[in-house]
């Protein structure tokens, strides 16, 4: 053991500290080897055991001029860099997973960073508490890590920071930090309100490495009444784009209240198989996944929720403004075959987990990905697809797409998968960025392996100098 990690040890215990050496830091390795444009080294991993210990380790760590990473669980979602050019020390908070408390009345909760979306809805389910959550694609992935990344889910409630309440978070320096009501000594509205007096700080602490969370609250879902979830198959890329424009005001007016995603056919394919189950060594043609999948080239998938007869009215609506869609073809639930990519989408849209079939974060031969935003428009929709599509052919890599509409904005999932020819996906990706700025659509996630290139890509505007001397304040 190196004098780093025995002062680990000294706080989280021997058991709790991996060497980089050590055959069970393989997985991490792959998590910080994936990161492009990293000049750090890799030191040790610890998994401390409460709030306590994180704020030590904050302070120890930095007293040593070591770099903090963090990561919430094994899953790796909402994982944060710390400062490059120096050895780094893995923060993993999979141990802290306590579900702290479930307000039924107000429809509240408050979990430690480790807890997952499939244990917060095992945990729902076995109280028999009549609530929804709302979970991105991996079941597996930290509540607290996905809200952090702003990732989005696919119920009403899709929108994770507009449903997120409160913060607990350790700075730089160590010192502990509540957030909204929780700023306020014996305030009982914590998870219920979400801004304290003065400036309203929950922001800067997703997509960050300005603190680490220990605390999160959230919003959750009363079970509707009713819920009808419905699919529709759209034959080519103009009826996709023509679809923008129906789906357009139904999203506007609140007919369409969930996050609506339409997602190409390889993109389902990647969801629902893994790579050695698809021909072409995971990269399979267009014909192939027709056959495999039973889908359009692109697929909507959205749902209704509420009262019985506000649903059917809903849908009479709907209905007759998709089917004016030239190729396009609607389901019902109980009506489409492609039953195992729509078991999926109908359980996402009610809240249901659902398993991570493809390679996680911490593998990261299944590609690289990111998020850019865009207004609910059929020609932004085809601009991004077409720029998208050209960059990945440019490069030889695989490009797959989900576009996804949680209120007035269309986002567009990417991730290009590469094989073992991760340089290739990098630089497409760098392209890509560049690409999108030039049309004035904006970068608004990229996976952990592209943080670094976002971060140089973006270096020197005034919100990167901003966030720089946010950071020289916050560990003072």
């Amino acid at each position: 053991m190196t004098a780093i990690n025995d002062m680990l040890a000294s706080i989280s215990g021997a058991d709790n500290v991996i060497d980089a050496g050590a055959k069970e830091a393989g997985a991490y390795h792959k998590l910080f080897d994936a990161v492009a444009d990293n000049p750090s080294t890799f030191a040790a991993v610890v998994r401390p055991g409460g709030v306590d210990e994180v704020q030590a380790l904050v302070r120890a760590v930095a007293d040593q001029n070591h770099s903090l990473w963090v990561m919430p669980n094994a899953a790796g979602n909402g994982a944060t860099l710390g400062q490059p050019g120096r050895p780094a020390v893995i923060l993993d908070l999979s141990r802290m997973n306590r579900i702290l408390e479930v307000n039924a009345d107000s429809a509240t909760t408050l979990v430690e960073p480790g807890v997952s979306y499939r244990q917060l809805y095992e945990h729902l389910r076995d109280k028999n508490v009549p609530l929804w959550i709302d979970c991105d694609r991996d079941g597996d992935h930290s509540v607290a890590g996905s809200i952090c990344a702003r990732e989005y889910g696919y119920t009403p409630y899709g929108d994770h920071i507009l449903m997120q309440c409160g913060m607990e978070v350790v700075l730089g320096n160590g010192e502990l930090l509540r957030t909204g009501m929780g700023a306020v000594p014996g305030s009982d509205t914590w998870q219920m309100f979400k801004y304290n007096f003065g400036p309203y700080l929950d922001g800067l602490f997703t997509q960050s490495s300005l603190a680490v969370v220990t605390k999160v609250g959230l919003w959750l879902m009363p079970g509707p009444p009713a819920y009808k979830p419905f699919m529709v198959t759209l034959p080519d890329d103009q009826a996709m784009t023509a679809a923008m424009e129906v789906l357009r005001p139904l999203k506007l007016n609140g007919t369409l209240p969930n996050t609506v995603a339409v997602s190409g056919r390889a993109f389902e394919a990647a969801l629902h198989h893994k790579a050695d189950e698809l021909p072409g060594n995971g990269l399979p043609a267009p014909a192939a996944l027709r056959t495999m999948t039973g889908l359009g080239e692109w697929n909507i998938f959205a749902a209704l929720y509420g009262l019985p007869e506000n649903v059917d009215l809903a849908w009479k609506a709907i209905a007759g403004s998709l089917q004016g869609i030239k190729g396009a073809v609607l389901f019902q639930d109980g009506e489409h075959g492609a039953e195992r990519a729509w078991q999926r989408r109908r359980d996402l849209m009610r809240g249901v987990p659902v398993a991570s079939v493809s390679p996680g974060l911490l593998d990261m031969t299944a590609g690289v990905s990111m998020t850019a935003a865009a207004p609910i428009e059929g020609e932004a929709a085809a601009s991004m697809h077409k720029i998208a599509g050209s960059v990945a052919a440019a490069h030889g890599v695989q490009y797959l797409c989900e576009f996804a509409i949680p209120s007035r904005t269309l986002l567009q999932q990417i991730t290009l998968t590469y094989g073992d020819d991760h340089a290739a996906a990098i630089a497409a990706a760098k392209e890509f960025m560049h690409k999108l700025t030039e049309q004035g659509y904006g970068l608004v996630h990229e996976c952990l392996a592209l943080r670094r290139v976002a971060d140089n890509y973006y270096q020197g505007t005034p919100l990167s100098n901003l966030v720089q001397r946010l950071h020289k304040a916050v560990a003072s």
